[in-house]
């Protein structure tokens, strides 16, 4: 038995000696997250994106207007390159071109930069979105947004007098947020579930500031408040994926492991083996101990 096992085991360790491991094939058999990219051109062109997009920004946060008139110049250059246009939707970049031109048009005018600040902001998850996918940052505003709805809940449901008026005061951050992702959104997302969103946000904040005048039906307000958490939960599902899904991203294989079936099947049978050997040695020393002693001579 044993010799049997031992050709077995050196019969495999041959035919995996005879198709190396090496790091590139390993690489090759691992999941590889959606949005990876190994073109190296590609890459370059997609860190230089990255790069004016972060800087317009920073020059929004620092309020140097002079070097966000640099970078909207360059920014608006770049992404006219095709292999950008060929990536995310026709809405997405609808909205991204819309969020450039109100930059320029700020610029341009003289604003501050606290007027367009939110657009650079908008830009940047947006391309982020493009690049990286469904990695994207913009993905992370699924639990902002459900926080926000969330504190405009509480408020309404607050057993005080001024619950409308408290309600009300939290629309604001939820709306920013709302406009803040929708151009990444649009890049990854069917128009329909944006679309969605924001339609259901308008009707509830409507139903809130028509109760400040204490016309409403609380119930009817409920279900509006419930229906944009829903809205934001169907946003942030992975196309095609049903509501009892998890929302991540599945593995994908470049192609079967079998190297690592084999290595696996050797280590079993490597395991087995010294079992059977343990077991064999166990056997032979306990006859040998036992036909020393003297109950063993007696028997």
């Amino acid at each position: 038995m044993l010799k049997k096992l031992r050709v077995v085991i050196l019969l495999l360790t041959m035919i995996i000696a005879a198709q190396p491991l090496t790091a590139a094939s390993i690489a090759a058999q691992e999941p590889f997250a959606i949005g990876h990219r190994t073109d190296q051109e590609r890459q370059e062109r997609f860190a230089r994106l990255t790069e004016l997009t972060n800087e317009l920004y920073r020059s929004s946060t620092a309020g140097n207007r002079q070097a966000g008139f640099q970078y909207i110049q360059r920014l608006q250059h770049a992404v006219d390159e095709q292999s950008f246009r060929a990536l995310g939707s026709a809405e997405g970049w609808a909205a991204a071109d819309e969020a450039l031109a109100s930059i320029a048009k700020a610029v341009r005018q003289g604003k501050s930069a606290s007027a367009w600040r939110s657009s650079a902001a908008q830009l940047l998850l947006a391309f982020d979105a493009l690049i990286y996918e469904e990695q994207g940052i913009w993905l992370t505003y699924h639990k902002v947004l459900l926080s926000d709805i969330n504190r405009t809940m509480n408020a309404w449901r607050r057993q005080t007098d001024d619950n409308v008026i408290a309600a009300v005061a939290t629309l604001k951050q939820l709306s920013d947020h709302i406009e803040l992702v929708t151009p990444a959104a649009l890049m990854q997302r069917d128009p329909s579930r944006v679309e969605a969103l924001r339609q259901t946000y308008r009707q509830a904040a409507a139903l809130l500031h028509n109760a400040q005048g204490g016309q409403y039906d609380r119930l009817y307000l409920d279900h509006a408040l419930s229906a944009v958490i829903e809205a934001i939960n169907r946003l942030f599902e992975l196309p095609g994926q049903t509501a009892d899904e998890p929302v991540m991203a599945p593995p994908i294989y470049r192609e079967a492991p079998w190297r690592w079936v084999l290595m696996l099947g050797t280590f079993i049978l490597t395991v087995l083996s010294y079992a059977s050997w343990r077991k064999f040695n166990f056997e032979q020393n306990r006859l040998i101990q036992v036909g020393s002693s003297p109950e063993g001579r007696r028997r």
